[in-house]
């Protein structure tokens, strides 16, 4: 799906406002506020998780699971933008 042309114009701009509805920004608020309190109260739990993923021999592949996950994503962007002959600019 192509990018609405507003939000491109807003984001060429630099206005964020005009770029997310009305609508999302105020549920935007709730759901940040959801996570915070959502991430406080199982930090502990989350802190053993990861305590357990970094420190056994036999979940220590876990770490490597975002990562998994989000090659495929790049690796396709990059590829078709080869393939169109699109220049491909890093960022600084």
């Amino acid at each position: 799906m192509p990018p609405d042309s507003a939000a491109i114009t807003a984001l060429k701009s630099g206005d964020k406002h005009g770029v997310w509805p009305r609508v999302w920004r105020k549920a935007l608020v709730p759901l940040a506020a959801a996570w915070v309190l959502i991430a406080t109260l199982f930090a502990s739990d989350w802190l053993k998780i990861a305590d357990i993923a970094w420190n056994s021999s036999t979940f220590n592949h876990i770490v490597l699971v975002p990562l998994i996950l989000v090659w495929p994503n790049f690796f396709f962007e990059v590829a078709e933008r080869i393939v169109s002959g699109t220049q491909i600019a890093l960022e600084s």
